[in-house]
């Protein structure tokens, strides 16, 4: 029996500016998004009907975004054969690290060579553009500008890594990116000039200065989840004086000049204030076969 395997990588939103909402009900956003190296792994493997199998039981069902994706790749190509995906999860579920996203992608990718169908890449970036808006970007993964809903993508060259320490605060609130843009104000809306300046600062082989990362979301959940409020405490009692949200949150991470001095600060973290975190790496691109 073939079994094809792969990682499927986490994201960080360096920035994230809502420009405003659209016609369609969805909002236009600018944002610099990049794989790092937190990642869950997955499988698939020859079966007769087609099946989802996730260490995390609530994720373990028809719902998840991957077997979503499986499901449609399967209809659009009428394809008959069944495939058996295996999920093993390390990114935490609905932290804005595009976890479920990613993996719906990976699927695709390992679906496509399993079954051995022949997708153009913009047939396959529409189908996953019907399943959610960060799946897009997932197609390569890497550094890019994502825009519109999420739709368009516009990669970066980037041979830099960064390093980051990531804290996922709790958050339990359902269908939770929906609740969090229902929140924003016409004052949370900026223009996209910070994500314009920083491709050109990341194409031109510039660093990443702080004062251009930027999230929508940040100073909201801020002040209104006390969960995300300790965390941010947290990172400042450690030193850390400049914190970022990703995506519509919880996660917040900070830039660390390598792995020692994020795994030190990890540590801080741990014993100090009681707080979980992961060290990562930027990674240059999704789905890295095995």
């Amino acid at each position: 029996m073939t079994t094809i395997e792969a990682k499927s990588f986490a994201k960080l939103n360096l920035t994230l500016e809502v420009l405003g909402k659209r016609t369609d009900g969805f909002h236009e956003i600018s944002s610099i998004m990049q794989t790092i190296s937190l990642a869950d792994h997955i499988e698939v493997m020859p079966a007769r009907e087609l099946s989802l199998e996730c260490d995390l039981s609530s994720i373990n069902n028809n719902a998840n975004l991957a077997m979503r994706a499986a499901c449609l790749l399967r209809k659009r190509l009428n394809i008959r054969d069944g495939a058996h995906i295996r999920i093993t999860k390390e990114i935490p579920l609905a932290a804005g690290l595009g976890g479920g996203s990613s993996n719906a992608v990976v699927a695709l990718k390992l679906l496509k060579s399993l079954w051995a169908v022949e997708v153009t890449d913009t047939d396959l970036s529409k189908l996953v553009a019907e399943i959610g808006s960060d799946l897009p970007f997932f197609l390569n993964g890497g550094t890019a500008i994502v825009q519109g809903r999420g739709e368009r993508v516009r990669q970066i060259p980037n041979n830099k890594s960064s390093f980051f320490v990531v804290v996922v605060p709790e958050l339990n609130v359902r269908d939770k990116t929906k609740v969090m843009y229902s929140k924003l104000r016409r004052s949370d809306f900026t223009s996209g000039g910070l994500s314009r300046k920083l491709e050109a600062r990341i194409r031109l082989g510039g660093d990443v200065p702080d004062q251009l990362l930027h999230n929508a979301f940040q100073n909201i959940l801020l002040g209104t989840v006390p969960s995300v409020r300790k965390s941010y405490e947290a990172l400042q009692a450690v030193g850390r004086e400049e914190i970022h949200l990703t995506g519509s949150g919880p996660s917040l991470f900070s830039r660390v000049s390598s792995r020692d001095s994020g795994r030190a600060i990890q540590l801080l973290l741990k014993h100090q204030h009681g707080e979980n975190s992961f060290v990562v790496e930027s990674a240059p691109s999704n789905c890295s076969l095995e």
